[in-house]
């Protein structure tokens, strides 16, 4: 859900998070904070808007945690 459909000086438009509607400042167009994130996750989907620092934190740390799990259930297989 957006907040405003409107940017500020900086570019950035206000907008709520979609998981726990928690409201902040998103900027595609770059210098946004969700770069400073390392994972690479799948833009939103159904109709899913951008998520808040936490959330994205939360969902890439869960993401990671699956890889993790992935690469060590494949390396027990090849022993």
């Amino acid at each position: 859900m957006t907040i405003s459909s409107g940017r500020n000086a900086a570019g950035e438009r206000r907008t709520a998070c979609p998981r726990c509607g928690t409201v902040f400042g998103c900027n595609l167009s770059g210098g946004c904070w969700c770069n400073d994130i390392s994972a690479r996750l799948p833009l939103p989907t159904n109709d899913e808007d951008c998520l808040c620092p936490a959330c994205l934190r939360a969902v890439a740390d869960a993401a990671r945690r699956t890889a993790d799990d992935r690469s060590k259930t494949s390396d027990l297989s090849k022993s």
